[in-house]
């Protein structure tokens, strides 16, 4: 069923729910204490803009779970590469440089369906790259 819900940022959609009255009450309740999609994703464009990182593209939801799995990816490759290094550097065979170039690389990365297909860590993401 169709339901009018009106968002915290004040605009007004309809979502479709299913289910026992009950749950539909209780989804309807929680989109109600969010902000819209359009305001979602403007917040995240400029959240992104802000970090200088690109726009990711996908569905709302694949861009919504990219944008945190890219920053999980970020915050571990951080502290990954104070420590882990030379472990990813005598598996690959690559220095310290090659591996900043590869992250730079991923980095630019746009396409949502990447940061999801590698959201195993930062690891196994430069290995396949």
């Amino acid at each position: 069923m169709k339901y009018q819900v009106t968002y915290t940022c004040g605009h007004e959609g309809r979502v479709d729910l299913f289910g026992k009255n009950s749950e539909r009450e209780y989804k309807l309740e929680q989109f109600a204490r969010n902000i819209c999609p359009e305001c979602a994703a403007a917040q995240r464009a400029k959240k992104e803009e802000a970090s200088g990182l690109p726009e990711l593209k996908g569905s709302e939801k694949q861009v919504a779970w990219a944008t945190k799995i890219r920053q999980n990816i970020i915050t571990e490759f951080a502290g990954w590469r104070k420590k882990d290094y030379e472990a990813f550097e005598a598996l690959n065979n690559k220095t310290k440089e090659q591996v900043d170039g590869l992250f730079e690389a991923a980095l630019k990365q746009t396409q949502a369906t990447f940061w999801i297909n590698n959201r195993s860590g930062v690891f196994t993401m430069l290995e396949t790259m």
